[in-house]
């Protein structure tokens, strides 16, 4: 944990592989959005320690440089297999986890997708749902929350 008696700024060191306690990341939830539906991958095993068989939108960090576009774009293929029609930033995560031992700083993103899914070994099977038929099994979301961002004034779907 970083000892400071005022405020740290955060700055980043060079790259490295992986988990770093006292570090940071920059990561992507990215919702996806069909028409005036949502999709939702279940992953029988959960993601990152959450719950196990619940419904998770595509998740992961940003590689070093890249640009927000991109990252959405490549987060949406490799586990969805479908590719991006257009993407909007909704919102901007930010908390500590692990004791306040390690930064979340995670866009939250409405992508618009197109193509046939081709889903990946760790999901069995992708969900389509509306806000009026809200699945109650979101991982990481709280229902009300979600509809709360998505119909916030200049964030509709």
């Amino acid at each position: 944990m970083v000892r400071s008696t005022g405020p740290v700024k955060a700055f980043f060191g060079r790259p490295v592989k992986g988990y770093v306690r006292g570090g940071a990341h920059v990561g992507a939830e990215i919702i996806l959005g069909r028409g005036e539906s949502f999709l939702a991958l279940r992953r029988p095993k959960g993601l990152y320690g959450g719950p196990e068989n619940a419904l998770y939108f595509p998740h992961g960090e940003f590689l070093f440089g890249e640009q927000p576009g991109d990252c959405v774009t490549r987060l949406v293929y490799t586990q969805t297999g479908m590719k991006v029609a257009g993407y909007r930033i909704l919102d901007l995560w930010s908390w500590m986890a692990d004791e306040k031992h390690h930064w979340h700083l995670v866009l939250v993103v409405l992508a618009r997708v197109k193509g046939r899914p081709s889903l990946p070994a760790e999901v069995s099977e992708l969900v389509l749902f509306t806000l009026r038929d809200l699945p109650r099994d979101l991982a990481w979301w709280d229902p009300k929350d979600f509809v709360a961002l998505l119909r916030r004034p200049g964030k509709k779907p």
